[in-house]
């Protein structure tokens, strides 16, 4: 069984002042490790080159330390500063490390943390299914331990995932389930990196109302974002939100507004100001230049566009096209048709470069409408015969990718069905071990030797056996709803179960629960229910048919993030046990035992190598049976 931290990560609330102050204090190196890194994740959506220099002098400790919470907290952090850099490939390495680290150390919450983390950076260098699949093991820790903040996180993936596969109507809900999320939680609770995550669910939330053509709902969005951003000094996306919002404003016919947004870009002094989105607010600026008339200026504007675009690594063909096919047309508009004829051509060139059929068609139209103008009909025809291939090819790609999208879409869809199933198959196979460790049977049993005890005039250990199964069934009811209970519970039900049933067969066997020295037994936690199906097979199979029957159950560490439980009894074992039932023919089968595999099963599928069984028969000396042993791991 893997040990999960119950612990709830902490939300940091002292300033950079006190931060700085406790550095200086700092004694010894594992303190000022945790600092660094606390002033790292401080300055990365706030001054992205300040955080790298705390973070590099962390990684000089990290190596003295060894200590695997603090290398995975910075490669968590080393990939959200990559990612601010756009180098997505470098953030998935950090990501991937990060999740690696905490799977070794276990804390719950930032595993989930990290899981969410790698399924945005798998979403940006397009591995869709493994983004699925960590968002789902985040959830699926969640549910052991709860964290809004968490679930914040994760409906806005799931709506960035949505976003990235055109769909989306599903998006707009993600998102607006992720904001119904933050609605629900104090302000006081935030921290710097969920701001950042509003400010990025209410932009991909007015892009996906962009990309279904209502730009008035998308702009309330655009303003949040900027907001949030400039609130809390977030610059990492800051000039995109100002190059959206401008755009956005352009689609409602509010050009004044746009102007004051791409200025922004332009004028402005932005630390997240790139040549791309410097690039495009200065090719915006030059399309609505030219839409007034004012040719020399908007020709200057592209000219400075195409010149800042080509500074940059990130670029795209097809704005290059685009900023040439506007130069174009202002030549055009001027009669000056050999310079117009030139960029129409370079235009066409970056289109094809592009492979974008859709900005081919939208060229050779344009193209056979400036030739027919200047007279050239057969250049004119050619083009407008070039438009009617590159169209039709457009409208196959099209179709091909509608297809794409419903194929991915469906494919989510049964994913969540699949995972709906498992959801309710769980819940039954948990209902069914409630009822198990509740079965008439055993009712019946408890309450026979009570009244054993009451018509023997023992008092007081009727009374003591009556608050021990009451506080048996209590627990039992408290432990069916939890996904995780923390070892120390386990062992605290296990104790009164022990006791209860040691007390009615009137003292016939022994038992003793012992905890290794190195367990947490307060942080580690297991599912309920699991088990005790053992310890009761260890009483009814094992130790009542022995005399001085001895029940032994241990928990300790098997390796640094497995938690190995054994049952051990020295009871006849498991083929004298079968034999004895063949006599009987009872065809008895412990349904508790059976129930417990069959959930096991279940939670191997959702996580692989989660939990693991071994029985084991034991021999004496001579070789002749002397018990059973039961590991669970």
């Amino acid at each position: 069984m893997n040990a999960h931290s119950t612990q709830p990560t902490t939300v940091g609330t002292p300033t950079t002042q006190q931060l700085l102050h406790r550095l200086q204090q700092a004694a010894d190196d594992k303190s000022r490790l945790y600092l660094l890194l606390q002033l790292g994740e401080r300055y990365l959506y706030t001054d992205p080159e300040h955080a790298e220099t705390y973070l590099y002098r962390a990684e000089g400790l990290l190596q003295r330390t060894a200590d695997d919470t603090a290398a995975g907290i910075y490669s968590a952090h080393r990939g959200l500063l990559e990612n601010q850099r756009y180098d997505f490939q470098a953030a998935h390495h950090y990501h991937t490390a990060a999740v690696e680290a905490f799977r070794m150390h276990d804390d719950t919450l930032l595993l989930a943390d990290a899981y969410i983390d790698l399924a945005a950076s798998c979403i940006n260098v397009g591995h869709i299914n493994d983004s699925v699949q960590y968002l789902d093991a985040a959830t699926e820790l969640l549910k052991r331990h709860p964290s809004s903040l968490l679930r914040v996180r994760i409906a806005g993936r799931w709506g960035s995932l949505y976003n990235r596969l055109n769909i989306y109507d599903d998006a707009v809900k993600a998102f607006e389930e992720a904001l119904q999320w933050v609605r629900r939680i104090s302000p006081e609770a935030f921290g710097i990196k969920d701001y950042n995550y509003q400010a990025a669910i209410h932009y991909g939330l007015a892009y996906a109302y962009t990309r279904q053509g209502r730009p008035e709902a998308s702009a309330p969005h655009y303003r949040e974002a900027i907001e949030l951003s400039e609130q809390h000094s977030l610059i990492g996306r800051l000039s995109w939100y100002y190059l959206s919002m401008g755009r956005c404003y352009l689609q409602l016919g509010q050009r004044s507004e746009s102007v004051v947004y791409f200025n922004r870009i332009i004028t402005g002094k932005l630390k997240d100001a790139n040549s791309v989105t410097l690039g495009l607010a200065l090719a915006n600026m030059a399309e609505l230049y030219s839409e007034v008339g004012n040719y020399d200026l908007a020709l200057d504007m592209y000219e400075r566009a195409r010149l800042e675009y080509l500074k940059s690594d990130d670029t795209t063909d097809i704005n290059l096209s685009l900023m040439e096919m506007g130069r174009a047309k202002i030549y055009h508009a001027q009669r000056k048709s050999s310079k117009a004829e030139q960029h129409f051509k370079a235009a066409y060139d970056y289109a094809q470069r592009s492979n974008s059929n859709a900005q081919l068609a939208t060229i050779c139209l344009n193209m056979a409408g400036f030739y027919s103008e200047i007279h050239d009909y057969a250049k004119a025809y050619g083009y407008q015969r070039t438009y009617s291939e590159y169209r039709d090819q457009e409208l196959q790609d099209a179709r091909e990718k509608a297809l794409r999208d419903q194929q991915q879409r469906h494919e989510l869809e049964q994913k969540a069905q699949q995972n709906e199933m498992l959801r309710l198959q769980a819940t039954e196979l948990k209902l069914k071990a409630l009822r198990a460790q509740m079965s008439p049977h055993f009712v019946y049993n408890i309450l026979s030797s009570l009244q054993h005890l009451i018509s023997s005039d023992q008092r007081k250990d009727a009374e003591q056996f009556v608050s021990r199964f009451s506080m048996l069934i209590r627990r039992i009811l408290e432990n069916s709803e939890q996904e995780t209970i923390s070892l120390e519970e386990e062992v605290d039900f296990l104790d009164t179960y022990l006791a209860l049933e040691q007390q009615r067969f009137r003292g016939e066997f022994t038992y003793d629960i012992s905890i290794g020295d190195e367990v947490e037994e307060d942080i580690m936690s297991l599912p309920p229910m699991i088990v005790q199906p053992y310890v009761e097979n260890a009483i009814k199979h094992g130790v009542r048919l022995v005399d001085n029957g001895r029940i032994r159950v241990s928990f300790q560490l098997a390796d640094e993030d497995t938690l190995l439980c054994v049952v051990e009894d020295n009871g006849r074992g498991r083929a004298a046990v079968a034999e004895l039932q063949a006599i009987r023919e009872d065809g008895h089968r412990s349904m508790g035992t059976k129930i417990t595999q069959d959930r096991l099963h279940l939670l191997n599928q959702n996580m692989p190598d989660t939990v693991a069984v071994q029985i084991v028969d034991l021999r004496d000396a001579q070789g002749l049976p002397s018990g059973t042993r039961v590991e669970i791991r």
